[in-house]
């Protein structure tokens, strides 16, 4: 992600989960990233409130 830039991009939680727990993950920047969709099924409280310290505000929720 920090290779190619990515500033948009779409996931379901269970990838979302799997970024989440890979070791030393809290310690990497994303600078480029605007907007993270995460949706397409549910998300546990854990996935959701982790993803913030990872990526900041970029992650939104969608539902549907």
């Amino acid at each position: 992600m920090r290779r190619e830039r990515i500033a948009y991009m779409f996931m379901v939680p269970t990838m979302l989960n799997a970024i989440n727990r890979i070791p030393g993950i809290e310690r990497l920047k994303f600078p480029d990233l605007k907007c993270m969709m995460v949706s397409a099924a549910p998300i546990s409280d854990e996935t959701a409130l982790k993803a913030p310290e990872i990526f900041g505000d970029a992650m939104y929720q969608g539902y549907g």
